[in-house]
This record gives structure tokens, sequence and C-alpha cells, in this order.
């Protein structure tokens, strides 16, 4: 059955700022530090843990560095910290700014004060403005004291807001993250190796209420992006399409079943696709 989506909660690195782990990890190994003992993208040491639940400020956590790693100092450490993160991706920006006008959007965020101050700058010089802006409220981990992917940091952030995890979609790059996400009860996207756009259709409002309208929209992709469509269910609700083409097939080389949503000014449906190159 499909789901009526209200509320979505993005991620932020790999989802509108690129991050590469290996770049930080390379940064401090050129310093002759063994950073992967200390941090991977999916596990932090106690060191790394406390700074983005905003346990440690980021001088505590400069002091407590240099006791674990001698003859660095604190530049040598901010530069190699800051150097996973890359440029915004401006559309997918442009995406989630067509959407906070039907949706109350969201932020959640693992990240610390010293990334913060990094990509706030970045944002300005290569957007211009405040990132912040575009969300009803952002949660920065070390401002909120909960980190993903803990099922509970989820429930405490929804209660903040009285948001219903069934009508809220979570989206973030990270699997442990989606399946923290999803033991909290949320509709989630996994994005990987893609961009907001190569999910997310965005309908006319009158195309909400009916399936044999979806499927003239999709048509009428079809002439435009060489996608093709066909009808699994026939029932007045979206419950499954089967897509093949662009833009999906460019994410995959085999068959692969995707989890998509596709947006319309009342809410958000979601469902299975199933994507196959186009021969």
């Amino acid at each position: 059955m499909a789901k009526k989506i209200k509320n979505i909660l993005f991620d932020l690195g790999g989802v509108f700022l690129d991050v590469d782990y290996n770049r930080t990890e390379a940064a401090f190994e050129s310093l002759g530090i063994d950073f992967g003992s200390h941090f991977t993208q999916h596990h932090s040491s106690t060191l790394f843990e406390d700074l983005e639940c905003g346990r440690l400020t980021p001088e505590e956590f400069y002091d407590r560095f240099k006791q674990e790693i001698r003859n660095i100092d604190t530049i040598q450490i901010q530069e190699a910290w800051n150097a996973m993160l890359l440029n915004w991706r401006l559309q997918d920006i442009e995406t989630l700014k067509s959407v906070r006008h039907r949706y109350r959007v969201f932020l959640y965020s693992n990240t610390n004060q010293i990334h913060k101050d990094h990509f706030v700058k970045t944002y300005k010089e290569q957007v211009g403005g405040d990132f912040d802006s575009l969300f009803e409220a952002v949660f920065y981990s070390h401002e909120f004291g909960y980190r993903k992917p803990y099922c509970q940091s989820f429930q405490r952030l929804l209660e903040t807001h009285d948001l219903k995890p069934e009508e809220t979609l979570f989206v973030d790059d990270s699997i442990k993250n989606i399946l923290g996400a999803q033991e909290a009860g949320m509709t989630t996207i996994h994005l990987t190796n893609g961009h907001l756009s190569d999910f997310v259709y965005f309908l006319p409002a009158t195309l909400a209420t009916s399936c044999s309208l979806l499927i003239s929209w999709f048509l009428y992709l079809t002439k435009r992006s060489s996608t093709s469509v066909s009808l699994i269910s026939s029932s007045d609700s979206l419950d499954s399409l089967s897509i093949s083409g662009p833009p999906l097939t460019v994410l995959t080389s085999s068959p692969t079943r995707l989890s998509v949503t596709i947006f319309v000014t009342e809410g958000a449906y979601t469902g299975t696709f199933f994507s196959t190159p186009t021969p």
C-alpha cells in the first residue's frame, strides 16, 4: 500500500555535499599518521564520536588528538580533517529548493563544529546564501547531541517536531543510517552514486490521484528521456511501476531493484521499481 509522505529528512554529505573520506585518510597518512585505525566513514573511535556528539569542543578535540598523535599541530589536524569536504552539488540543491515549498524538509547530519565552520564557508563561496535556511530545521549531531544510525536518535528527532515516522521520508547515502531510519519506522531512499533528480520525479498537482494519469505523465517522460514505462499494479493507488532506460539504468549495469519516490504536490508515494538496461 502506498504511503503518503508529508516530511522529508535529508542527510548532508553524499546528498548535497560531495565527501571523500579517503582524502582525509591520505592527508593524515602524508603526515605519517595511520588514520584508518582511528576513523572510517562507518565507524568512529570514541574521540571522533565525542566530537560529533558535541561532548568535545574543537579545542579539546585538537588537544586529545595531539595526545594520541605526537608531533602534529592544530593547523595540520584541521586541514587534514577538512580534506574530505569537497564541492556542493548544485543540481541537488536546486532539487531541494523545488521540494521545500511542498513538504516539510529537515536536515540530519553526523558532523562537528570544525566541519560545519568549513562547509558554511564553502557554501557561501560556491553557492551563496545560508544553506540552513533551506530547511524548516537542521539537526547537526554535535548540536543535537545524537548521531546516526541509532534508532533512538531518529525517534528523538521526530518527537522534536511532532513528525510521524510513517509520513516521513529519509534520504541518506549510508546503508547503516538507512537501516536505523527504517527501524524507526520511516520510508527511506538509499542514495548511492547518483543525484536526487535520479530518484525523484516531480509531478503536477493534477496527476496526484489518478494512476492512469501518472502513467500518462511517464509516457510523456518517455518521449523526453527515452524512459519506457509499463504498469504492474492496476490499483488506483500507485504500488509499483516497471521503468527501464535513463536515468535509472545509468546507476547499474545489471538488473537492480530500486526504492524510488514519486513526488506530487499533495504528498509523495513510494513504490518498488525494476530497472533494466536499455537494449
